[in-house]
């Protein structure tokens, strides 16, 4: 069990607003896409990125991890934001979901922490996107049984503190 850290919380899927229910349905049904043949867990993961147009609709850019050999290939979080960027969309960015799956099938009782790559990326979105540290993370287990929010601040904390 991972703990949280200070800043992060444990909240209920349907205590999410409407929009962040969206994302984290959206990212589950992506999961099927997954491709992780060479990785030791085989976890599927799925990430998505909700972005506000200036006409207030919403749009929500999903992908899932895509490996290749030799132990590289793109991690969800990465990709979700990859999309979002060729969509010249980033500037409208509101928050970005994870969510993952055990490589059998089965749902996972914990929440996945995006790697310290993706987090350089969220930061990046963050950036371009006016929130900065405030941009949110909401992370998943597969069933949402155990949500987490908590912002790319709390996760790469001083990611900003530069001329």
């Amino acid at each position: 069990m991972v703990s949280l850290l200070d800043g992060e919380m444990v909240v209920d899927f349907a205590d999410l607003a409407l929009q962040e229910q969206r994302m984290l349905r959206r990212a589950k049904d992506e999961l099927v896409g997954s491709h992780h043949p060479y990785s030791k867990s085989g976890h599927s993961v799925a990430s998505v990125v909700w972005v506000i147009l200036p006409d207030d609709r919403s749009r929500y850019y999903a992908c899932t991890n895509f490996e290749v050999r030799p132990r590289s290939g793109a991690c969800a979080e990465d990709a979700a934001i990859f999309m979002t960027h060729a969509a010249h969309r980033t500037e409208y960015a509101q928050a970005i979901c994870v969510i993952d799956e055990n490589g059998d099938g089965s749902p996972t009782e914990e929440v996945p922490y995006p790697c310290p790559v993706s987090r350089g990326a969220i930061a990046e979105l963050a950036q371009l996107s006016g929130l900065r540290e405030d941009f949110p993370v909401i992370l998943s287990t597969t069933n949402f049984d155990k949500v987490v929010k908590t912002t790319i601040g709390i996760l790469l904390p001083h990611a900003f503190d530069y001329p």
